[in-house]
C-alpha cells in the first residue's frame, strides 16, 4: 500500500491538519485500480490517537465527476473518515477548510487544489443513503466544537431552551427567498422553513456581524456569506441591541456601557 505524504496547512487563526488519501501501488505502465484502504490499516491509524475514537458511523454515497460509489462515512474525535469500494480519506479536522450539513448529505471543503480547475479547492460531497434516519443533530454536535465558523449546518437545531424572540420571515435569494421562521436561542440564531437544504443554524461566536437596517430587515454575516431577512414583526431596539450585546460578548470583546439606567 502506498501512502501520499500528508500535506500541512496553516490558515489564519486556523490550527494546521492533515489530509490523507489511501491508494494500492501499481506496476509501472499500468492503468490505475480503484484501491481500498485495508479496514486494519485504518483500525492502526485510530489506536494511534491520531483520529480519535469512533463516534457516529454513517452509510452514504460518495458522488464522484462520473458516477458514485456507496460506503461508510465515519465523525470521529479527531476527523471525518470515508471508506468506499474504490478509495478511502481521512481528513483531520485542522485540514477542512469549510463543512456544509444538511439533513441529507455532507459536503467537505478541503485547502487543496483541484487539478482540473486550477485555484479551486477540492469538494466531496457524501449523500445520506438513509436521510430520513440521518442523525443530523448528532452529527452536528459532533462537528460544532471540532469545527466552530468552518462549519455551516443547514439544518435547524430547534428546541432544549425557551427562544428569546422570534419572527415569521423570508430568507431573500439570489433568484428566490425562502419562507420560515427566524428564531433567537439564548446561545444561537436559527433559521427554520419546510425546504430542503435551506435552513440554517449560526451559533452566536460563529456570527461575525448582525444590523437592523429597520425594524423589519434584519441582517447577519458568517462564513464569510450576508444572509438577509424580511421580518413580518417588527424587531425594537431594545431586542436588537440585547442580541447585539450578547453575541459580541460570545466573541470575547467586552462592551463598555455608555450609559446607566435611570440617569
Amino acid at each position: 500500500m502506498e501512502l501520499r505524504s500528508p500535506q500541512t496547512v496553516n490558515r489564519v487563526g486556523q490550527a494546521s491538519g492533515l489530509q490523507h488519501r489511501f491508494q494500492r501501488s501499481r506496476p509501472a505502465g499500468s492503468r490505475p485500480q480503484p484501491a481500498r484502504l485495508p479496514y486494519a490499516a485504518l483500525l492502526s491509524l485510530i489506536a494511534t490517537g491520531a483520529f480519535g475514537s469512533e463516534v457516529i458511523r454513517i452509510e452514504a454515497r460518495h458522488d464522484h465527476l462520473w458516477k458514485s460509489c456507496s460506503g461508510v462515512l465515519r465523525l470521529t474525535d479527531g476527523g471525518v473518515q470515508f471508506e468506499g469500494p474504490k478509495h478511502s480519506f481521512v481528513w483531520a479536522y485542522g485540514a477542512i477548510q469549510q463543512l456544509r450539513l444538511a439533513e441529507d448529505d455532507i459536503q467537505l471543503t478541503t485547502y487543496r487544489d483541484r487539478l482540473t480547475r486550477a485555484g479551486a479547492d477540492e469538494v466531496y460531497r457524501f449523500s445520506f443513503l438513509k436521510p430520513q434516519e440521518a442523525p443530523w443533530r448528532e452529527i452536528y454536535a459532533r462537528l460544532q466544537p471540532a469545527l466552530s465558523g468552518r462549519l455551516i449546518a443547514a439544518v435547524p437545531i430547534t428546541g432544549g431552551d425557551e427562544p428569546v424572540w422570534q419572527s415569521p420571515a423570508k430568507l431573500l435569494g439570489r433568484w428566490k427567498g425562502s419562507i420560515g421562521t427566524v428564531i433567537a436561542y439564548p446561545d444561537r440564531l436559527v433559521f427554520r422553513t419546510g425546504l430542503e437544504g435551506q435552513s440554517y443554524t449560526w451559533r452566536d461566536a460563529g456570527i461575525d456581524n448582525i444590523s437592523l437596517s429597520d425594524p423589519l430587515r434584519l441582517s447577519l454575516v458568517a462564513n464569510r456569506k450576508e444572509y438577509v431577512f424580511q421580518l413580518q414583526q417588527p424587531m425594537s431596539e431594545e431586542q436588537f441591541r440585547n442580541l447585539w450585546l450578547r453575541l459580541n460578548r460570545a466573541k470575547g470583546l467586552e462592551v463598555i456601557e455608555t450609559y446607566q439606567k435611570g440617569k
